[in-house]
């Protein structure tokens, strides 16, 4: 083999492994624990995303901020393509301001970095309301 053509076969060896390395260490970070939080004008969410094999279990914790009781209650990842993840409170009654209310937990085959928003739907004195919230991810990185 000539200088050149080992040279070419080097670099290619090099850049291939680089991408492999790269891949693994992105996907890692997909694997990762995570807690997303976000805060709109009347709520606030702590989700942790705990994934186990090809699953991933979430557990949100909402806040309330206004006084109002609150008749209904739904909360929902919006995932980028367009799916979602409800949890629909089972008592909305313990829902009560400052008081930190804890969903049940669900399952889902998506991961935390597939999150594109969340969305709070609320009924409270015979009205509807709906608020959109960005999450960011406050697990600290390993």
């Amino acid at each position: 083999m000539s200088k050149k053509a080992t040279i070419i076969t080097a670099v290619l060896i090099i850049v291939i492994v680089g991408i492999s390395i790269f891949a693994t260490i992105r996907q890692r970070g997909n694997n990762e624990p995570a807690l997303l939080t976000g805060q709109s004008q009347t709520w606030k969410v702590t989700a942790p995303f705990i994934r186990s094999g090809n699953q991933t279990t979430v557990t949100p914790v909402v806040e309330y901020f206004a006084a109002e009781k609150v008749e209904e209650l739904t909360f929902r990842f919006v995932f980028k393509d367009n799916s979602t993840l409800d949890f629909p409170a089972v008592n909305p009654d313990a829902v009560t301001t400052k008081v930190a209310y804890k969903a049940d937990a669900q399952t889902t085959p998506k991961r935390w970095t597939d999150v594109d928003h969340a969305e709070v739907e609320w009924k409270t004195g015979g009205r509807n309301f709906k608020e959109y919230m960005q999450l960011e991810n406050k697990q600290p990185a390993k």
